[in-house]
């Protein structure tokens, strides 16, 4: 009868134990789960609108398109999105088209539109983080790019 307590305890025991690390095991991956975003952006060549493209990306991960729009030639992006710091990420870009190649790096903070010029290309950016049940902005907000935002990119 001892026998059959003592077994008795250190299974309930081993089984608290294995509760305690399958919830521990959960939150870790809870912690360490990947960012998806939504990245848009404008590319003006000389005043005129080359392309618009809107991609979703996985933080850490590169992600490529091509895209093809009403009155534009077609084109060719490239983005890697990273988390620098709470509500900011660092963005990698190749943009190619007939009319300009550039590759772009720069900081944004998430939601906040941000508008900067390199030679005689300017681009207007909107990072969000993809949050389920959420819906996406359509397109950059009216007014939304000030002065302030406005920045050159970094060498």
């Amino acid at each position: 009868m001892a026998t059959l307590l003592m077994n008795e305890r250190k299974f309930k025991s081993r089984l608290i134990l294995m509760l305690v690390m399958v919830i521990t095991l959960s939150m870790t991956f809870n912690v360490f789960a990947v960012e998806r975003y939504r990245v848009m952006a404008q590319f003006y060549h000389l005043g005129e609108l080359v392309g618009k493209p809107m991609i979703e990306v996985i933080e850490g991960e590169t992600v490529a398109g091509e895209f093809s729009e009403e009155d534009r030639a077609q084109y060719k992006i490239v983005v890697l999105v990273r988390p620098v710091a709470d509500g900011q990420v660092y963005v990698s870009m190749q943009f190619s088209s007939g009319k300009l190649d550039i590759q772009p790096n720069l900081m944004a903070d998430i939601g906040k539109p941000r508008s900067a010029t390199i030679k005689k290309v300017r681009m207007n950016l909107l990072v969000e983080r993809i949050v389920e049940g959420k819906p996406a902005v359509s397109d950059f907000p009216e007014h939304s790019l000030t002065q302030n935002s406005e920045a050159p990119f970094p060498d």
